[in-house]
């Protein structure tokens, strides 16, 4: 570790060059690595065969990080806070994050340092997405500085023109891609009104990386962190004390983000069902009801998405003994069976007994053959026979058309794929409908209706009918 620590203090500078690059690199690995080895010394594992020795070289790495931490951190911050943002600042801003995270009792600038973090990720999404409501600057606050990123050179963070991908998209899908997963951790070291500035950020990325599972995954436990310092913070605070202006700010744009996760049908179920969980919990930390039609609106988009039969299976849930369920199971049933054609094949059918009697003719025997043996040598190629009428046609298939009849029931199956989805989509968002409504009959409302009723009657007709066959 002497070499290292020696290379780090005289070649990790805040100037964007090569050698601070690689020497940034090795920090960043390294602290990593800290953070391990400290966790073994408190509890070695049984693969170490000489546990002082281990134990010995571990701790004399643990404590070259600590010695060096604090002013590795000063070159770090000074990085991230040059007015480029390149790969070198996506490198140090992860070693501010790990110095916060593992390190926090030997970081004197805990707080500034985590206003750095936030401020960057705040300056890169407002760049990557400048109509959003999340973009708009905070009150009191000037409008956010040009967003500056190399095109070219080893600390290029883009690899594909504008005109394919904006640049701060490009720079914030590397710093995701980079430090994902270190977000949880880092947001549990903050403090709860800087974490609240996050929490739309995060929901936001659910949608955005919907087909990233890694990212998504870190989303979520991101905002599972921030959902849960909220909840400490409000039982620890006097009654008498409102939650700051800010936490209910982004608390209300969190709602908006989360009604866009739940109209979009690439995500899993899992995954929605942990941000219906999260909206539940959001709402009981907040006094208004506006988004309560927010959600009465996406639920309803949502099941119109799956198609018309959502509602089908909403009806069909409510019970065999309604008569309009059973003439609508009847009538479906009919419309399915009614439709299906007859086949011809019966006409066409000859009996075993002729088929028996008749010899195959000598090329016919010699062709199946050749396909037998083509098919043991395992070619792809191999033809396949088909046999029409009763004139014995012999005619090969292409490995596309032998493909196109083993698809021919695939229809079929995707069908019955499509309605297991949409009644598993139906029933979740009746589950969650009816929480929603429990906890807000909860509420104090002397002689009137709950705030979810007042709040359904003043929704859109459509949304207001399909919400009550959901809680019905």
């Amino acid at each position: 570790m002497v070499v290292l620590t020696t290379l780090w203090d005289k070649y990790f500078t805040p100037e964007a060059t090569l050698a601070s690059y690689g020497c940034a690199l090795s920090l960043r690995f390294s602290i990593h690595h800290a953070t391990k080895l400290d966790h073994f010394l408190q509890q070695p594992p049984a693969s170490w065969k000489d546990p002082e020795s281990c134990q010995r070289i571990s701790l004399s790495i643990v404590d070259a990080i600590r010695g060096g931490i604090q002013r590795w951190c000063a070159v770090a911050k000074q990085l991230v806070q040059r007015p480029i943002i390149d790969k070198l600042s996506v490198v140090a801003l992860e070693i501010l994050m790990l110095a916060n995270s593992f390190f926090s009792q030997l970081v004197t600038e805990m707080a500034t340092y985590e206003r750095i973090v936030l401020e960057c990720f705040q300056h890169i999404f407002c760049h990557a997405y400048p109509d959003h409501s999340i973009s708009k600057p905070p009150k009191g606050r000037d409008n956010l500085r040009a967003f500056q990123t190399p095109t070219n050179g080893c600390l290029n963070c883009c690899l594909k023109p504008a005109s394919v991908n904006p640049y701060p998209q490009q720079v914030e899908k590397k710093l995701l891609t980079e430090i994902h997963s270190l977000i949880p951790v880092f947001i549990k070291s903050c403090q709860v009104d800087s974490a609240a500035a996050l929490l739309p950020i995060l929901v936001h990325h659910v949608k955005e990386y919907s087909t990233d599972e890694a990212i998504v995954r870190s989303m979520l436990d991101g905002v599972a962190s921030i959902v849960q310092s909220l909840i400490e913070d409000s039982m620890c605070r006097p009654a008498s004390v409102k939650c700051a202006s800010s936490i209910v700010d982004n608390i209300q744009l969190t709602f908006q983000e989360i009604t866009l996760v739940l109209q979009d049908k690439t995500l899993e179920v899992s995954t929605i069902r942990q941000v219906l969980d999260m909206f539940l919990t959001l709402s009981h930390l907040t006094e208004g009801t506006e988004h309560l039609q927010l959600v009465f609106c996406a639920v309803s988009h949502r099941l119109e998405l799956n198609g018309s039969t959502s509602s089908h299976f909403i009806n069909m849930k409510k019970g065999s003994g309604e008569e309009e369920d059973s003439a609508f199971g009847s009538s479906h049933l009919a419309f399915r069976s009614n439709d299906i054609p007859a086949s011809p094949v019966d006409d066409l059918r000859i009996s075993d007994e002729d088929e028996d009697d008749r010899e195959p003719p000598a090329h016919s025997q010699m062709l199946s053959e050749s396909v037998a043996l083509n098919a043991s040598s395992g070619s792809s190629n191999t033809p396949r026979l088909s046999v029409s009428g009763g004139e014995r046609e012999i005619r090969a298939l292409t490995p596309t058309a032998a493909a196109d009849e083993d698809d021919s029931g695939s229809d079929w199956d995707s069908w019955d794929e499509d309605e297991e989805d949409q009644t598993m989509t139906c029933s979740m968002f009746a589950e969650f409908m009816k929480k929603l409504k429990a906890q807000y009959s909860q509420v104090e409302h002397p002689g009137g209706p709950s705030p979810f009723q007042v709040e359904l009657s003043n929704s859109r007709d459509r949304d207001r009918k399909l919400i009550t066959s959901l809680l019905n």
